[in-house]
């Protein structure tokens, strides 16, 4: 009974997904799409070494994995310096200053 059940089920969701509009994409179009469309370099997963260097205060604040408030929090202690125009009311951290931080930061548990 079971069997008969998991068949009826598995022909099912064939017919679901044969009646679905969107086209499936076998894997190895994806390849090679992305070899040909990307390029080599990111085909091979390497990066732009051209990235981003400075960011805004979410951004940092996701990089650190800590909250907006937390960052501000850092920049009020004047542990992290940031990047501001006169006049401006924007902040930007180096990405620098963060490595920087986490790096002056680091410690093995005792």
């Amino acid at each position: 009974m079971k069997a008969f059940q998991s068949a009826t089920l598995g022909t099912r969701l064939k017919k679901v997904a044969e009646s679905s509009t969107q086209p499936r994409l076998h894997f190895s179009y994806m390849a090679k799409q992305t070899h040909t469309e990307k390029g080599l370099q990111k085909a091979q997963g390497i990066c732009n070494p051209l990235c981003k260097r400075l960011y805004t205060l979410k951004e940092g604040a996701e990089y650190l994995g800590r909250s907006e408030w937390g960052m501000r929090d850092l920049i009020w202690k004047q542990e992290i310096p940031v990047v501001m125009n006169k006049g401006g009311r924007k902040i930007f951290i180096d990405v620098q200053d963060l490595d920087a931080y986490v790096s002056d930061h680091k410690s093995t548990y005792q």
